[in-house]
């Protein structure tokens, strides 16, 4: 299934990489517009302002995935190299989509998230190193660009702890939201 963003483009972060391939091949290939038969819109009251309405184009009703399905290449509990990659991607990603003027309530939840990390992260010495750091120097949640540089900077002090290579904070949004590889990612 793809999900359209406001713009009616195929939205990345919202649909599979896949399928958002797919879709953004065959717009490329027809410019005569969308099949209606194929278009699902969501009419649900959407509860923020800056989250827009969704769209979204189904061929068929498919077969509920097996397990594999999921991942093949995954069966066993995630170690904590795999939690800590999925969860940067989350946070980085969270971060590149903040609104850029977001409003109290979106700044109280993204604190919040930050803060439940700390409380909750199933491995102790990182939750506690992410207490440590909030301490420290608060997250950033005024902007979309502020928070987006302040979770840069907390993984980039997670990799110096890792002896691991820096990441440039200046390109956060290139990487996070409009891609580095443009041949790839589109």
């Amino acid at each position: 299934m793809v999900v359209l963003g406001p713009d009616g483009k195929p939205c990345r972060v919202c649909t599979d990489f896949k399928t958002w391939t797919k879709a953004e091949k065959k717009a490329d290939s027809s410019h005569s517009g969308s099949d209606s038969s194929n278009v699902m819109h969501s009419t649900a009251t959407n509860p923020s302002p800056t989250t827009p309405n969704t769209t979204m184009t189904s061929s068929a009703p498919s077969p509920p995935p097996v397990w594999d399905d999921y991942e093949p290449e995954t069966p066993c509990p995630p170690d904590s190299i795999e939690l800590g990659r999925h969860t940067w991607t989350f946070l980085h990603t969270a971060a590149a989509y903040y609104p850029e003027i977001p409003t109290a309530a979106d700044q109280s939840a993204m604190t919040s998230l930050v803060s439940s990390l700390g409380r909750l992260y199933p491995c102790a010495p990182c939750a506690s190193h992410l207490r440590t750091y909030v301490a420290h120097d608060p997250p950033k949640v005024e902007s979309r660009d502020a928070i987006s540089q302040w979770m840069c900077r907390l993984h980039n002090d997670v990799n110096k702890n890792l002896g691991k290579p820096q990441f440039d904070c200046s390109r956060v949004m290139e990487r996070w939201h409009e891609s580095l590889d443009r041949a790839r990612c589109g």
